[in-house]
């Protein structure tokens, strides 16, 4: 093709498009979500003290003790407070439950919590962990109590029937 057609040509085209102008949109406010999230696992508290109180209650009216190791910095443990705050669930654990909760730390080298080594659990291995104690203290699930892990995957309902079953009203 000769040097006048290419020219030709460009002519015909038009002046060449510019290249496209990027705009920047304004940085959106960041919600900031309080820390530590609200949730009943208190570090501050004394879990061998609150243990030993929940089961001084139970041997006097008979209602099992439900241990629940957790913490706000675990989805899993929140799903499971969210589930158990449920009117139905809540109602039905106050006729079978004296209830404790016992934080874990997030850092795997502090697991090793004094109750639950006293319990017969050992090293908490996931979050949350729910241990259920006669009124006389023995343990009625060491075997699955480190299954509750995955709280959040379950449905309320899945939740209220597993703790419903565990033991009868007193």
């Amino acid at each position: 093709m000769s040097i006048a057609m290419l020219a030709l040509a460009a002519m015909l085209q038009g002046p060449p498009t510019p290249p496209p102008v990027i705009t920047r949109m304004p940085p959106r406010p960041v919600t900031i979500i309080p820390a530590p999230f609200p949730t009943p696992f208190d570090a501050s508290r004394d879990s061998n003290a609150d243990v030993d109180a929940a089961l001084a209650e139970a041997r006097t009216n008979g209602k099992h003790v439900l241990v629940v190791f957790g913490a706000g910095w675990c989805h899993d443990s929140r799903a499971l407070v969210d589930a158990m705050e449920n009117e139905r669930t809540e109602a039905m654990l106050a006729q079978r439950y004296h209830i404790v909760w016992v934080h874990v730390p997030i850092e795997r080298s502090l697991r090793a919590i004094p109750v639950a080594q006293r319990l017969g659990l050992g090293d908490i291995e996931g979050t949350p962990t729910v241990l259920i104690l006669r009124p006389d203290g023995t343990p009625v699930n060491l075997d699955d109590a480190q299954s509750w892990r995955n709280a959040a995957s379950r449905k309320p309902a899945a939740i209220h029937r597993a703790l419903e079953r565990a033991v009868t009203a007193p």
